[in-house]
């Protein structure tokens, strides 16, 4: 689906066997790694849930998948929402 545009993707490395999404502060390369989420292999659709830590000040938060030197599959975000701990300690989605 790639084609020409392939060598584009960037490659990050990955720490399990299906990889994972990181969530980095302000910066999608080099920003400090607040939070990790697996991703299983074969799965086609997850939800997950990962605490973060409380930082102060206003930042940028980068999700960037890290599955290494493959391609494929190519995953992406539907949907992320960002609750205080109160408010998710009090969720019973």
């Amino acid at each position: 689906q790639l084609g020409a545009e392939l060598d584009k993707v960037a490659h990050r490395p990955a720490q399990s066997p299906g990889g994972e999404f990181q969530v980095r502060l302000d910066n999608c390369d080099s920003g400090e790694l607040l939070a990790t989420a697996p991703l299983p292999v074969g799965a086609a659709r997850l939800t997950q849930t990962v605490r973060l830590r409380a930082v102060s000040g206003v930042h940028a938060l980068c999700f960037v998948p890290a599955t290494g030197p493959r391609a494929d599959p190519i995953w992406g975000l539907y949907k992320v929402r960002l609750v205080t701990r109160a408010a998710a300690e009090n969720t019973h989605d």
